[in-house]
């Protein structure tokens, strides 16, 4: 990922982080990636896959979106698959207080593709590590 792509998704992780803790189960994702052009792409296939239904559902979560570049690298994959990956990308116990105070700088996540029930042999987690 590009320092761009980072800079974005870092930047959009804190936008939906702050919509999701101050207006609990009230947020739009395809409204508020609407807003910035550089996640046109992963906005559309949220839609396509029925993700952002699934992720407006939720009352708090974090998503580590792709911006247009990276999202290109999904071309010609199924629905499903596609469905799937982008699922790795929507953490749901995110907590940066306690990112913050990890004693040993590392941890585990649950994303939604864990919590749908069809992840496999321990996927769905994303490790963390605090540098």
């Amino acid at each position: 990922m590009s320092l761009r792509a980072r800079a974005s998704c870092i930047l959009f992780v804190a936008l939906v982080s702050l919509f999701s803790s101050n207006f609990s189960n009230a947020f739009n994702i395809t409204k508020i990636l609407s807003n910035t052009s550089d996640f046109g792409s992963f906005n559309n296939l949220l839609t396509q896959t029925g993700l952002a239904e699934t992720i407006n559902s939720r009352s708090s979560l974090t998503i580590l979106a792709l911006d247009n570049g990276a999202v290109g690298s999904l071309q010609g994959k199924s629905k499903d698959e596609v469905q799937r990956i982008l699922m790795n990308h929507v953490i749901l116990d995110y907590n940066q207080s306690i990112l913050k105070n990890l004693p040993n700088k590392t941890t585990t996540m649950t994303t939604l593709l864990q919590a749908s029930g069809v992840a496999q042999q321990g996927q769905g987690f994303l490790n963390v590590t605090i540098y």
